[in-house]
């Protein structure tokens, strides 16, 4: 029996020897390092897609570790690096984050000061003059701090970050500044690294977890009572937030990369015309793609000289393959499809949060603004809620601030008893602009809402306005003693000011009214004085007999039948 013996080419030689080489090198490379500096033991515990740290099984019942997808200072700053880097290159993560600080602080709150409610009457002058005082110093503590942009930044980091750490300052001169502390400046320093109660750069009572004795800003001790710590994203007693763009990064960068290879392969198919094939030999072929680049570039894997072209818009492709026909790479092209899956990417990251699908991909056409902000919508809820969080923290550093006033003597004492801050946030339901002018007209005849309510939900100082409307009577006044009325003589108001007197719209119509039914004999003649006395109190007797005695002997004209056409 013949045994055949496949001799060995060229070709498997230098592959064996290749292999051969490699082999030798890897030995070489262990006999000088440990297998810790080759094999990563940690390597089985990666997610093989996102790269990160699986928690194994059998770690038993640590809080920190089940609870949080950080177990320590580092993980927590790698997490919130990845935040950050996030928020600063991904368009739909920066614009999630501008949509919740608009929603939430807007232009910025407003605060008036009021007296407290139920104080003793007896306390009420003081209190009004207190809040009058507090008011223009709490104005000038705003200013100070650009109170409106800091509003919007501490709510941007709170989500990009996932906490925000705010500084109190106290002056000499009863003001507060408040400066942002960086998250990465507070760490536990190192002597204290052994400590239970000292982690995550935080001293906490021993016996409580929830409360703070001292921050560790760059290892530097500070006291509780000068920093403000706000955390996103997990329980009350866990020390550190978690960053909202954690849960959500993956489909924001899925979302992103779709966007980009959706961008480039349809620039790239809209960009060639028509591809044309060719009949040709194998040199023609070489020849006809050397006359068509526009570059060579030399490729370490093949050693030889890779040919470049370029596509311009309207760009006609020739190819030799042996045939002759025509292709249109646009005619196939579906755009629409792609768009549905970066739809469904963008829902995924709004249902997380309960938002609508438009403050991320500011793409409203699944659900315009006026029907999904409406006061029953999930959306609108969770707005509010983040802002009432906001507005108490808010507080909290206000009144820290009124304190430090009092204590220099900048602010009576009283400013701490006899005061309340009264906070109005941006409005978030959408609403009808006369359905709700009609409703605070109801509301305020009924005495149910005041005009100065009414002012601030509007966004206007009341004082000012009622201020203007002076200017513009008095304005109106002097024009009438210089040039006279136009036509009739002038009523003069009882007192000299026309403000008290004037009848608003509603007013009018309901006059209007009245008047009719007198008129068409459905009350009694002599019934309409009294009922505009008791009405409108403003009114004087001169004026109310002007209007009701042509009643008297008054006869309604019937109307003209309408001609109709045969």
């Amino acid at each position: 029996m013949k045994i055949k013996v496949r001799k060995s080419s060229n070709a498997d030689l230098r592959r064996n020897l290749s292999r051969r080489k490699i082999e030798l090198e890897a030995a070489l490379i262990e006999s000088q390092f440990s297998a810790i500096d080759i094999v990563n033991p940690a390597e089985a515990y990666l997610d093989p897609e996102t790269g990160e740290m699986w928690l194994p099984l059998g770690m038993g019942s640590n809080v920190d570790v089940l609870t949080l997808p950080f177990r320590n200072e580092g993980e927590l700053r790698l997490i919130r690096q990845r935040a950050r880097i996030t928020a600063l290159k991904n368009p739909y993560a920066k614009n999630l984050l501008n949509s919740i600080a608009a929603f939430t602080v807007g232009k910025g709150h407003k605060y008036q000061v009021t007296p407290k409610k139920g104080i003793n009457p007896d306390s009420s002058t003081m209190a009004k003059r207190v809040s009058k005082q507090v008011q223009k110093w709490l104005d000038a503590l705003l200013r100070l701090n650009k109170w409106g942009k800091r509003q919007r930044q501490t709510v941007w980091r709170y989500h990009r970050d996932g906490e925000v750490f705010i500084r109190l300052f106290f002056q000499e001169d009863g003001f507060t500044l408040f400066r942002f502390v960086e998250p990465a400046e507070i760490f536990t320093p190192g002597h204290l690294s052994g400590e239970a109660n000292c982690t995550f750069g935080i001293e906490t009572d021993p016996e409580d977890v929830e409360t703070p004795e001292n921050y560790f800003i760059n290892e530097d001790k500070v006291g509780a009572e000068e920093i403000q710590h706000r955390k996103a994203n997990v329980d009350l007693n866990m020390k550190r937030g978690l960053s909202t763009l954690f849960t959500i990064r993956e489909h924001l960068d899925r979302a992103l990369k779709l966007l980009r290879n959706m961008s480039i392969t349809v620039a790239n198919q809209t960009a060639i015309s028509t591809i044309r094939h060719h009949k040709a030999t194998g040199k023609q072929v070489q020849s006809f793609a050397a006359k068509a680049a526009v570059a060579s570039q030399y490729n370490k894997r093949t050693g030889k000289d890779q040919l470049q072209g370029s596509n311009p818009p309207g760009a006609v492709v020739d190819l030799v393959d042996g045939k002759t026909r025509y292709e249109f790479p646009a005619g196939g092209l579906n755009a629409a499809s792609p768009v549905q899956v970066l739809s469904a990417e963008l829902r995924a990251i709004a249902s997380s949060m309960s938002w609508p699908e438009f403050m991320i991909g500011s793409d409203s056409s699944n659900a315009n603004y006026s029907s999904t902000m409406v006061a029953e919508n999930p959306a609108v809820k969770s707005i509010e809620t983040e802002q009432s969080d906001h507005v108490a923290d808010d507080l909290e550093l206000l009144w820290a601030a009124v304190e430090n006033a009092v204590n220099v003597g900048r602010l009576p004492p009283e400013a701490l008893t006899l005061i309340e801050i009264e906070v109005e946030s941006p409005i978030i339901v959408a609403r009808n602009p006369k359905d709700k002018a009609d409703t605070d007209q109801t509301l305020n005849t009924m005495r149910v809402k005041s005009p100065q309510t009414i002012a601030a939900e509007c966004g206007l100082d009341y004082a000012q306005e009622q201020a203007n409307f002076n200017e513009h009577d008095d304005l109106n006044l002097d024009a009438g003693a210089l040039d006279g009325p136009v036509t009739g003589e002038a009523v003069p108001a009882s007192d000299g000011d026309i403000a008290k007197t004037a009848l608003n719209g509603a007013q009018v119509t309901a006059l209007m009214a009245v008047l009719a039914q007198a008129a068409g004999g459905m009350i009694p003649v002599e019934s309409v004085k009294p009922i505009i006395q008791a009405s409108f109190p403003g009114l004087d007797d001169s004026t109310i007999d002007r209007i009701v005695t042509p009643l008297q002997g008054f006869k309604a004209k019937p109307a003209k039948p309408l001609a109709i056409a045969a």
